[in-house]
């Protein structure tokens, strides 16, 4: 890539570390910034100067999305349409950000040609967002990814101020997958454009062995191991879950991407941590 990168939903943790790993090259814009549900703001971009787009603005409120569907279907479905068809306009390739939970989780591990079967809002809206970006754009990658880790607010992090509080927390050991490092996964982003892969859909996370979350967290601080069920007793508009978010990564190897193991990511992300 030669030109400018516009970074939708630049504030988030992919969204910093596309911004860190592109430095100059990256055109950051934050939900406040740049409304991609709007025709007119994404018709108004600087296209003549952008030679990717890489799309991470979503409305990830998993459980919110329940009551708030129409805003969730807003941000993950009408903007990416709209930035597929104006990159199409353009010519300039869209990389767009799905995830793990487009499939019911009842299958070990999620190829990419596996049909979607969303068990609540916000999936559905993010498979209406995959097909709306594939259908509009013929350069466009969907890359689907799962439990993410970077720059901001994360599951490791929370598990980390838990142990500096001397807290034990309960944590769900029947949802299964590997992590995601936000600094990993941008380079494989920047990686697949300037590798000129071919277009499509693409699945993305670190790789090693499978685990629950509660193993994860339990690499952390002492933790109490608990159902979903049992985690979420008593609470009211609580999404589904899917049980497996564990992606085959062979495709994306076979375009000369090679994910790290997550244990060394996650040693790497935790000794930071340390010294921030």
């Amino acid at each position: 890539m030669t030109g400018r990168v516009l970074i939708t939903g630049a504030n988030g943790q992919l969204g910093r570390a596309l911004m860190t790993l592109l430095g100059t090259r990256a055109l950051g814009l934050g939900r406040h910034e740049l409304d991609i549900t709007s025709s007119d703001a994404v018709a108004a971009l600087p296209w003549s100067s952008l030679s990717a787009v890489i799309n991470c603005a979503a409305y990830t409120a998993v459980d919110c999305a329940e009551a708030e569907v129409e805003q969730a279907w807003a941000v993950n479905a009408t903007g990416p349409a709209l930035l597929a068809r104006a990159c199409a306009a353009h010519d300039v390739p869209l990389v767009h950000i799905s995830t793990d939970y487009v499939f019911s989780g009842l299958v070990a591990e999620h190829a990419e040609d596996e049909p979607v079967a969303p068990l609540n809002v916000y999936g559905a809206s993010k498979a209406a967002g995959e097909l709306a970006v594939l259908a509009a754009c013929p350069n466009a990658y969907v890359v689907r990814t799962s439990w993410v880790v970077g720059d901001g607010a994360n599951f490791v992090r929370t598990m980390l101020g838990l142990r500096s509080r001397g807290i034990t927390p309960s944590v769900v050991d029947d949802q299964f997958g590997r992590l995601t490092f936000a600094d990993d996964l941008a380079a494989a982003l920047v990686e697949l454009v300037d590798r000129h892969a071919e277009p499509g859909i693409y699945h993305f996370s670190n790789s090693g062995d499978v685990v629950s979350w509660a193993d994860i967290a339990n690499e952390l601080l002492p933790i109490t191991r608990v159902s979903t069920a049992e985690y979420y007793a008593g609470r009211s508009g609580i999404a589904a879950r899917p049980t497996h978010s564990t992606f085959d990564l062979r495709k994306i190897r076979a375009a000369g991407i090679s994910p790290r193991d997550w244990r060394v990511a996650l040693s790497e992300y935790v000794d930071k941590q340390r010294e921030a």
